[in-house]
Formats: C-alpha cells, structure tokens, sequence
C-alpha cells in the first residue's frame, strides 16, 4: 500500500478497531499534464488502456485520467506490472468495476477489489480497496469538488441552493465560508456513492447526510440505506488538493 493509502486508512479507520484487514490505495492525476503526455506519447493509449477501456473513455482525456489513477492505486495494493492486467469498466448504473487477469488476478488471489473515480476541474482520482472474501466488503467513496464550482452554484441559487443542499446545522458552521461549503459537498457526495447511490436515487437526499468539523451523519433515506445494506459506521477523511480543489475519502461499513 502506498504511503498516502496508509496514511488515509489510519484515518478512516478508528484506532480502537486493531489491525486494518484492508488495503487502500490512492491517486490523483492533473488532467492537463496527462494529457500533454499523450500528446508527446499518442502510443500511450493503447499500452496503458484495454480495448474495453478506450471505448468507453472515447478518448476524452479526463476519463483516460480517472482509468489511469485507478491502475495506480490498484498496483498499490496489488504490485501488479502488466497495465492490461487491469480493466475499470463501468457496471450497467455507471459505477466503476475491476477486473483482473494474468498477473493481477494471480496477486489479487482472494481478495476482491473495490475502486470509486472522480474528476472535477482539472484533477482526476481513485480510491481503491482491497477487501479479504471472508470479510464484510465496506463500502467506499470518492468526490472532487473545487471551490469556484460551488461558489459559483451559490453565486447562481443563492439560499435555494442551500437549503437543497446543506442542513442548518451545517450552513451555521460554515459560516459563508466557501472552502468549508465545498468541503461539506465533497463529503456528502463521497458517503453517497459508498452507500452504492447517488443523490436523489433510492430515497437519499443531500440533507440526509450532515458533515459537523470531521464528523458525518446519516438520517433519513441515507440511514435507511445504510440499514438496508448492514452497515453501522461510516467515516470521511477530507483534504485540500491543488488549486482550490478539495477531495474527499469515504467508507461504511
């Protein structure tokens, strides 16, 4: 596991829990630069990405990013060396999904892996989780968010926007604070996609999860969802990235 993956495991997992039975693993990739990368290298393409891959990327550089973060976190915790080894193919409801071969399956032996990307601006990153068989699989998350995105969308709606978006509770503490307000964003859409669901789907809406300082809470759809899928804690670990972009690491179980 990588440095980082380590270091946001020790975070999202409480002390008291002993030995982590997981293995995280992380990246985050600025877009522009990959890009130029394969401007110089057009023959990138083909040797980092599968065939499965490049379809559905349609060569648009910011999904190509997010695959490609993803094969660095998962070669965090598997130390797999072939890049075709590794396919992130999206399930029929759009989330992401490995599957290994050669000798990624063989270092993978039986652990299952889980992976959640994000891209905003003009960073991409992956969150990757490697889970024993013989042990509940938590739930994982990722979201990127920059400030000027959710300025912006508060600029536009004004308390609409906020009161769809955020609790009392939370709009208090931030205060106007508007790296606070995206930092609550990232969060709550990071806890969404590792409840499996998005907002507004099954039941959960943005209010249903409350971020107080580093703490989350699930009410309403969101709990219930939780319930549903036998999970009883849930944890976020949220940090500042480059320009004014926050990222945001979430796990239920």
């Amino acid at each position: 596991m990588g440095i980082e993956g380590v270091d946001i495991a020790n975070k999202l997992f409480p002390k008291e829990t002993g030995e982590i039975p997981y293995e995280i693993g992380t990246a985050v990739v600025v877009v522009s630069g990959f890009e130029k990368q394969l401007l110089l290298n057009p023959s990138l393409v083909s040797e980092q990405f599968t065939s499965e891959e490049r379809l559905h990327c349609e060569d648009k550089p910011e999904k190509l990013a997010g695959r490609h973060a993803g094969k660095i976190a998962i070669s965090q915790v598997l130390r797999y060396l072939n890049p075709h080894d590794v396919s992130i193919e999206p399930l029929s409801s759009g989330q992401p999904a490995v599957r290994l071969s050669g000798w990624a399956e063989h270092s993978a032996g039986p652990k299952r892996i889980h992976i959640s990307i994000a891209h905003d601006a003009d960073l991409a990153a992956a969150m990757v989780l490697s889970s024993p068989q013989n042990l509940p699989s938590p739930g994982i998350g990722l979201d990127i968010a920059s400030v000027d995105r959710i300025s912006e969308a508060i600029g536009k709606h004004g308390d609409r926007f906020l009161k769809r978006q955020y609790t009392q509770s939370e709009i208090d503490e931030s205060s106007g604070d508007m790296e606070i307000l995206t930092e609550k964003w990232a969060g709550k859409e990071a806890l969404a996609k590792a409840l499996g669901t998005g907002f507004w789907r099954d039941g959960v809406a943005f209010t249903d999860v409350e971020i107080i300082g580093s703490e989350a809470n699930l009410t309403g759809g969101a709990l219930a969802r939780a319930r549903e899928l036998g999970y009883s804690s849930w944890r976020i670990h949220i940090q500042r990235s480059v320009s004014d972009t926050i990222v945001s690491y979430a796990i239920i179980y």
